[in-house]
């Protein structure tokens, strides 16, 4: 528990989003405190209304890599409400310094999605 503050001080997160008491809010880090982009990793988490769970990590150079082969992932091109996230967007965004959750879609059939950079 002594750890505890040390470890959000490295990560550059609150105690409470450490904890997962706090949401992992979009914020732009400064250019002197940005990880490189491959150390970062791509989370989606969706929970779908026909009752399928996804959850997808990984690292953003793999992701990169696989946006420029055009690379398909399963889990996202079978969900329409997936299908619709501009992953391309996002990796601009996180070059950008962009990091937290980038993309909350909530549709009408009952589909939750969060995607977010840490």
């Amino acid at each position: 528990m002594t750890l505890l503050p040390d470890l959000s001080d490295v990560l550059r997160v609150s105690l409470n989003e450490l904890l997962g008491k706090e949401e992992n809010k979009a914020r732009i880090v400064p250019v002197g405190e940005r990880k490189d982009t491959n150390d970062l990793i791509l989370k989606v988490r969706a929970n779908l209304a026909d009752g399928d769970k996804v959850t997808v990590n990984l690292p953003m150079g793999l992701v990169k890599a696989g946006m420029m082969m055009n690379m398909k992932m399963p889990q996202i091109s079978g969900s329409e409400a997936l299908q619709k996230v501009d992953f391309e967007e996002i990796i601009r965004l996180v070059d950008q310094g962009m990091v937290g959750e980038l993309v909350t879609v909530e549709s009408p059939d009952g589909d939750n999605v969060r995607v977010f950079v840490e």
